[in-house]
């Protein structure tokens, strides 16, 4: 398997959740079977990206409490869109 851009721009999980999240907004709960890791590795994964500003977190109203929703930022949608891109061509 060749290394995407994606990949090679985030190693690691960070590819993988970047995907997931540039599909759609998820939760933690949402995320941690399409990634095959635990809550806490998925959550610290997040907490990098939101460092990088690549990711940033919202609340969903819900019967019970909030639950964190997290999505792309406008930096990182481009920076996927671009990578996408390269790799169609």
């Amino acid at each position: 398997m060749t290394e995407t851009l994606l990949e090679r721009l985030f190693p690691g999980p960070r590819a993988k959740l970047l995907r997931l999240l540039h599909e759609q907004p998820r939760t933690v709960q949402e995320l941690v079977p399409e990634m095959g890791s635990s809550t806490s590795a998925v959550g610290q994964v997040l907490r990098d990206l939101e460092d990088l500003g690549a990711v940033k977190h919202g609340y969903m109203r819900t019967a019970g409490r909030p639950k964190h929703v997290y999505s792309l930022t406008h930096p990182a949608v481009r920076i996927i869109n671009c990578a996408i891109q390269v790799a169609d061509r």
